[in-house]
């Protein structure tokens, strides 16, 4: 139900609207039928995705505070492509994601997903600890390059490298468009294969959860035995 009111843009709609809509007039400008509209209208009430009110013998619908902050694309807490990720990619099955995510559209919008989680806890996580003392950080596994952004954002002495696959490497560069003063870097390579240079601190963000136990000990011990501190 709330990927399907995404993808029609019914979020979208009313919150652009600023106000409460009828049935009819949502149909028309989303180019739908009336009983499949209100059909999925009423679900979305009855999840508190949207809100119902009865005005001139007529049910208007609107936003709850919930959708407004985090289903409208608009919104800057916006988790339309986490959602989007979701419903075409991973609810229909991980073993499909390496082929999904191989067109530039779909890395795109696996950035995009990933932005609007870090968008979401990353600077908690990031302030947790103090991580000031660091100076040299590497980002194992960085992807589009949100998390490295928040490190040098939270702590500004610092310098930052991703480091992932080639082409997730440049497909980050042309996402994000860093300048060649910025203080994130890039290392392409295989984090398995290649060697991880020397750092002060290194990251693994949503990394480890996807090996087993003997691969994510091969990891740590790596960057135990490069680690400066």
């Amino acid at each position: 139900i709330i990927f399907t009111s995404c993808e029609f843009g019914i979020f979208d709609l009313l919150r652009e609207s600023g106000e409460s809509l009828s049935l009819a007039i949502i149909a028309e400008r989303l180019n739908t039928s009336l009983t499949g509209m209100e059909k999925l209208l009423n679900c979305c009430v009855t999840l508190n995705l949207l809100k119902m009110e009865q005005k001139d013998d007529r049910d208007l619908y609107g936003n709850t505070e919930f959708a407004n902050l985090y289903l409208a694309k608009s919104s800057p807490k916006s988790q339309y492509y986490t959602l989007k990720i979701f419903s075409d990619v991973l609810y229909l099955g991980m073993k499909y994601l390496p082929d999904a995510v191989r067109s530039e559209e779909r890395i795109e919008s696996f950035f995009r997903y990933m932005n609007e989680a870090w968008s979401l806890h990353g600077r908690e996580v990031l302030t947790a600890f103090d991580l000031s003392e660091f100076e040299f950080i590497y980002d194992i596994g960085g992807s589009c390059g949100a998390l490295s952004k928040e490190l040098i954002a939270i702590y500004p002495n610092c310098s930052v490298t991703l480091f992932d696959l080639p082409e997730v490497v440049e497909t980050s560069k042309k996402y994000h468009a860093f300048s060649e003063t910025s203080q994130i870097t890039f290392h392409g390579g295989d984090f398995f294969k290649d060697p991880i240079p020397e750092a002060d601190l290194y990251i693994f963000a949503r990394i480890l959860f996807d090996w087993n136990d003997e691969k994510c000990l091969q990891l740590l011990n790596k960057v135990f035995n490069h680690s400066r501190t």
